[in-house]
């Protein structure tokens, strides 16, 4: 959601981190790491323009009862002081409803704290709550990029919430009291998800023409990888070739899991 020029990203080998019961980790900064609870395994890229700390936000938690991983992104217009800022109310916001599956109140607490300090920048976010206990993950959006998931009956699809209504998918702080609707999906062991900001779909070509949703499906129903972070990698690499190997101007996160 910046235009700073970045040079493309160098990708490494993922680093490994558990979750354990009551813990939350992420940040602002840039990353490349393979995070694992007792319900998922996910490998986290992100890279802020300009230098290691941007206008992404990145959070995973794992509640205090063995259930229920809950993973949040961020899109903040801006970068510096405001960042930090609301990345604090996410890690707040995600401790206070670490142990419910109440997600779309992850949004509110958010979106209250954003329009009560009048902050100019517009922030997008998703969170995905997952039970373990019950096989469902709950999600919901505040203006943010569709996540993609992974079942071995349907393929690929857009998670999408369709009974939401028009009002409530609005980026955090633009209305007060604005509702955030929670939609829930069953799911399986080997089931995936991708979820990313926007710095992927609209990162563009030489000629202009943006990375796009129809891309990005073509690259996942294109790919086998074995693994979470195979399946990252994968994305990045057709980033990479889409757009040469230029200089990417906007913060970029992408996020892929797998329920285990």
């Amino acid at each position: 959601m910046t235009h700073a020029s970045a040079t493309a990203p160098q990708f490494s080998d993922t680093e490994s981190r558990l979750l354990v019961c009551s813990e939350i980790w992420g940040g602002i900064g840039a990353i490349d790491q393979e995070v694992s609870t007792a319900g998922i395994t996910a490998s986290i890229f992100s890279l802020a323009v300009g230098g290691e700390q941007g206008g992404d936000i990145h959070y995973l938690s794992y509640c205090s009862y063995d259930f229920l991983t809950r993973i949040a992104i961020a899109d903040l217009r801006g970068h510096g002081e405001s960042v930090s800022l609301i990345s604090s109310w996410v890690y707040g916001a995600l401790q206070a409803q670490m142990n419910t599956l109440a997600g779309d109140q992850v949004l509110s607490d958010l979106n209250g704290k954003l329009h009560v300090r009048g902050l100019e920048a517009m922030t997008t976010a998703v969170v995905l709550s997952h039970d373990r206990i019950q096989n469902c993950l709950h999600f919901c959006y505040a203006g943010h990029p569709l996540a993609m998931i992974w079942k071995r009956a349907t393929g690929w699809q857009r998670l999408e919430n369709l009974a939401e209504m028009e009002t409530s998918n609005l980026p955090l702080g633009v209305k007060a009291g604005a509702v955030y609707e929670q939609a829930q999906i069953l799911l399986s062991p080997g089931d995936r998800i991708v979820t990313f900001t926007d710095g992927l779909l609209d990162a563009e070509d030489s000629h202009g023409e943006p990375f796009g949703d129809r891309r990005l499906g073509e690259v996942l129903n294109g790919e086998d990888a074995a693994s979470v972070a195979g399946l990252k990698f994968a994305i990045l690499n057709h980033l990479l070739d889409f757009t040469g190997g230029s200089s990417l101007e906007d913060d970029l996160t992408i996020l892929t899991a797998e329920i285990r």
